[in-house]
């Protein structure tokens, strides 16, 4: 579990579980890359699907402490919520998530079409909706500016979160040392990415490792290895008459 990246899916199946005490939260879950997707997942899926509240607006003056430990929620937010946005983090949630229904509604702001401006730019509306408008209550700017680096931070975060994950599992029947040109193969034929923009949690008879292309040499790097011996080189994979 702790090297294993969950899906939406896994995440609300796992906490159900928590909640309803058949299991405990996994070791390092929290301290994991995408352990501010997972906290977002959750908490949205129990405002929605456990409480029935029709939203995060709605939450703000019912989420008490009392509420979080029976429902197995403390410790997500001591270990996640807390120390990423501090004591403001309910506010903030309550924000963000109605910025993301906003910039998943096709029918709002039809002419922003990059995701990330169209999420920035539901921020600014949600934001001056539900806690005001920064230019009429000047008192609010400071306030302003943290929740929107907060949306930096978390969306960058999610961006991370995912692209260090892409978990690659292979067949047993594949030699030994093999993965690497499956790795290459995928990049050159499925997986157009640029170097060092994705890693790879690798699991071949076993997890073998987290790598990624390097920029500079093209080659794959151990992401906890320093040593580069027994690296793969990518002239190794061209056929002669090529070379």
């Amino acid at each position: 579990m702790e090297t294993e990246y969950l899906d939406e899916e896994q995440v609300i199946a796992l906490y159900n579980k928590v909640r309803t005490g058949k299991r405990t939260w996994p070791t390092g879950i929290w301290t994991s890359p995408a352990a501010l997707q997972y906290a977002v997942t959750v908490f949205d899926y129990w405002i929605h699907n456990v409480m029935g509240w029709k939203g995060w607006p709605e939450a703000r003056g019912k989420v008490t402490p009392a509420s979080l430990e029976e429902h197995r929620l403390a410790d997500l937010v001591e270990s996640v919520f807390v120390p990423e946005f501090g004591d403001d983090w309910l506010d903030f949630e309550i924000v963000l998530n109605e910025s993301m229904r906003l910039s998943e509604d096709e029918a709002w702001a039809p002419d922003v079409a990059d995701r990330q401006e169209r999420v920035e730019s539901a921020f600014e509306h949600a934001f001056e909706q539900l806690i005001g408008s920064p230019k009429q209550q000047p008192k609010l700017l400071a306030t302003y500016h943290r929740f929107r680096n907060h949306l930096l931070r978390m969306w960058s975060a999610f961006q991370e979160a995912q692209a260090e994950h892409s978990v690659i599992v292979l067949d047993d029947d594949i030699e030994v040392g093999g993965w690497e040109q499956v790795i290459y193969r995928l990049e050159q034929e499925i997986l157009v990415e640029e170097p060092g923009v994705v890693s790879y949690a690798v699991w071949h008879k076993g997890f073998v490792g987290e790598y990624y292309r390097c920029a500079d040499c093209g080659e794959l790097h151990s992401q906890f290895d320093e040593d580069a011996g027994t690296e793969l080189r990518l002239d190794d994979l061209e056929p002669p008459e090529e070379r």
